[in-house]
């Protein structure tokens, strides 16, 4: 990966594994890629206690160097199977006082470069790269936050 971050967490090449699909990102990933990832993603993080929410992308832990897995990544389909976190369908508001950037912050991104966080996050949640905030941004951060506060504790952290 690079340099990278992620949660706050630097030198993600000794804490992650790297997975890597053939694809030029300009066409859509093949059926049989994303079912063999899907296993390949059961098997890993079963057999090596990986917490399913934390598959992210090369472009989400590296903004400023990466943009694979492209804007045609299925990120749901990912997130339907169990790995990696999705809006849901019904997502409420946010509170009048949320703040969009802190959000990003709690969802792993980081903000060093804040224009190249916030296309990662439209990369991978909305399919485009946009560098500045979009209609709808803060109501899937506001749930995506929610999200990861009603995940269970990890023991011993």
């Amino acid at each position: 990966a690079g340099s990278s971050r992620w949660s706050g967490i630097g030198d993600l090449n000794s804490y992650s594994i790297g997975i890597e699909l053939d694809n030029d990102g300009r066409k859509a990933f093949s059926e049989p890629q994303i079912e063999s990832l899907l296993v390949l993603l059961a098997d890993l993080t079963g057999r090596l206690g990986i917490q399913r929410h934390l598959v992210v992308g090369h472009g989400d832990i590296a903004p400023t160097l990466k943009d694979d897995p492209s804007v045609l990544f299925p990120w749901r389909r990912l997130a339907q199977a169990g790995f990696g976190l999705w809006p849901r369908e019904v997502i409420g508001a946010p509170p009048a006082d949320f703040d969009p950037w802190l959000a990003l912050r709690v969802v792993g991104y980081d903000l060093r470069d804040p224009e190249a966080a916030l296309a990662a996050f439209h990369r991978h949640f909305r399919g485009n790269e946009a560098r500045t905030w979009q209609p709808g941004d803060a109501e899937i951060l506001y749930d995506l936050q929610l999200q990861l506060m009603d995940l269970p504790a990890v023991p011993g952290l």
